[in-house]
């Protein structure tokens, strides 16, 4: 049996690391968005695809154990529900993105990807 536990726990973990890398392409696609909302060519797009991408992280976060990016992903949901202005709605989406890296590098212990930097994956050593 410890042979199945320890597969399941193997596919856990590359689940994890799947969940990881997709947040950190959420927050390069998220800082994208909040740069568009506070652009004029903006035609609400960026909000409704913001508002999306949180629904799918507040909803996915606790279950790989991220619970604090779960309800910071819920209030932003929440907030970009609400007729806010687009600035404050860019603010909103900022404030996740940083989140969101933060809380990768602290699950990874690789503080580059705290600072925004790209090319790191969660699980590599690059």
């Amino acid at each position: 049996m410890q042979g199945n536990e320890q597969a399941v726990a193997a596919r856990i973990e590359a689940l994890r690391t799947r969940f990881m890398e997709r947040c950190l392409a959420d927050a390069e696609t998220f800082s994208r968005l909040s740069a568009l909302l506070e652009s004029p060519e903006d035609s609400g797009e960026a909000r409704v695809e913001a508002r999306s991408r949180a629904h799918r992280l507040a909803g996915s976060g606790s279950v790989f154990g991220f619970e604090d990016l779960s309800e910071h992903a819920a209030e932003l949901q929440q907030h970009l529900d609400t007729d806010c202005a687009d600035r404050e709605a860019a603010k909103g989406i900022r404030a996740l993105t940083d989140h969101i890296r933060t809380s990768i590098a602290s699950a990874t212990g690789d503080d580059r990807i705290a600072s925004g930097e790209t090319g790191h994956r969660p699980g590599s050593n690059r």
